[in-house]
Formats: structure tokens, C-alpha cells, sequence
């Protein structure tokens, strides 16, 4: 699966470095499921995951029309 870089960049910044090393190492530990993931091109798609944090939560990312 490809996303746009553009997109990818943008994810990043609006996360922040603490965050993106934390989520980073949520992965690492294997505390993030995709529950599901709609792909339709590099512009157009979504992600569902569960995280297992102090609680367990779910998460969505959306992107339409590159946005």
C-alpha cells in the first residue's frame, strides 16, 4: 500500500515528535491492531486500530481527496 508523502508528512508534523515516538514504540510493542483499512489510492483511504494503552481506545484516520 502506498500513501502520499505529502499526507504522510503532514500526519507527522500534526502529531508532534513526543507523540510519533510514543506511537512508535506502541508498535514495537505490538499494542496497535488495524481493525480495517479501506484503500482505494495514495489520496483516498482509511485506517481503524485498536490501542492498547493505559485503556484500550480505537482510532481512525480518514483521508479524502488527499486532505
Amino acid at each position: 500500500m502506498i500513501i502520499n508523502n505529502d499526507i504522510l508528512d503532514e500526519l507527522y508534523l500534526s502529531a508532534g515528535p513526543q507523540r510519533m515516538e510514543k506511537a512508535r514504540g506502541y508498535v514495537v510493542m505490538n499494542r496497535v491492531s488495524i481493525d480495517k483499512v479501506n484503500y482505494e489510492d495514495e489520496d483516498n483511504f482509511s485506517v481503524s486500530a485498536t490501542v492498547k494503552g493505559t485503556e484500550n481506545y480505537k482510532t481512525n484516520i480518514e483521508v479524502m481527496y488527499g486532505e
